[in-house]
């Protein structure tokens, strides 16, 4: 669930009685699942986070715990903490930085090289800490046992808020195909960001100054991240010109194609859902084309 009705007043008296009077706060992005200010205390700036879940955050100082560094900058967690019952806050430091979904179509060529950089250093992250598979909770265990598992868990889960028209022409030929695209799936262990290329990445229009938001984090094999780019080529302008890059950059092989076209399917069936669950009609619609679309290309 998310926070669509959260006012900046309620928040700002809610962190002024927790954190003392002087506390300010500057609105800065409004999500599906968070709200984001620049946080002033003792004349210092912090980023501010409101979710009614604190899950994603704690995912946030495990990932900065153990794969922060130079190469890979991610925000130091500074406190997480309930705000008024209803809802978590976490503050974090901040990282200054536009965010590539924000940058102009020129500035998003300066970053492509340092943003396939980045992804390599997420990829080569040392994941010893973490056990099993897909998404990982606060202390670095994932929800599955098998890759295959996790690529298989559409199929499995109920769906809701879906025509039968939409359900019998894309998502059961969809939940098929991945399902048989998904057999044959190898245990690769990699950091995975899980929801990479856009507005979790900071920039200051040359180099990557930060990689923010790791609630969807996961271990698995790291083409993952490289299909949500992908995916989301064609809704985003930095996500297309971010594929189009990798395309040459990577010398794509049958075989990671393949392996693309199956995770871009997997990220397609979960956003159908998602979009779903949250009544989102023009979203599902997208989402919808874009999985018949990645079927088409498999046919």
């Amino acid at each position: 669930m998310g926070v669509p009705n959260l006012k900046t007043e309620h928040v700002l008296e809610a962190m002024k009685m927790l954190r003392g009077p002087s506390i300010k706060l500057i609105p800065l992005s409004a999500g599906e699942e968070s709200r984001v200010y620049l946080l002033f205390e003792d004349g210092r700036e912090y980023i501010l986070r409101v979710n009614r879940s604190n899950f994603g955050f704690k995912k946030d100082a495990f990932a900065h715990k153990h794969f922060h560094s130079a190469s890979l900058p991610i925000p130091a967690v500074l406190a997480i903490g309930d705000l008024d019952g209803t809802h978590s806050f976490c503050i974090t430091a901040r990282i200054h930085g536009t965010t590539l979904q924000d940058l102009s179509q020129e500035e998003v060529r300066y970053t492509l090289q340092p943003t396939a950089n980045i992804m390599r250093c997420i990829r080569e992250c040392d994941i010893s800490r973490t056990r099993g598979f897909g998404p990982f909770d606060q202390h670095g265990i994932g929800l599955h046992s098998s890759w295959r598992s996790f690529l298989q868990s559409p199929v499995h889960q109920e769906w809701a808020g879906i025509s039968y028209l939409v359900w019998s022409t894309a998502i059961q030929p969809a939940l098929e195909k991945l399902l048989r695209l998904s057999e044959k799936a190898q245990d690769i262990r990699s950091l995975v960001h899980g929801d990479f290329g856009s507005n979790n990445v900071l920039s200051d229009g040359c180099s990557i100054t930060g990689i923010i938001d790791w609630s969807e984090a996961m271990i698995g094999d790291p083409l993952y991240d490289v299909a949500n780019i992908f995916f989301w080529r064609t809704w985003l302008n930095c996500m297309d010109q971010q594929a189009t890059f990798l395309e040459d950059a990577l010398d794509l092989n049958e075989n990671m194609r393949k392996r693309l076209l199956c995770y871009q399917l997997h990220i397609g069936l979960r956003e159908v859902n998602e979009s779903a669950i949250r009544e989102d009609r023009t979203a599902i619609l997208w989402a919808v084309a874009r999985v018949e679309d990645i079927l088409r290309q498999l046919n």
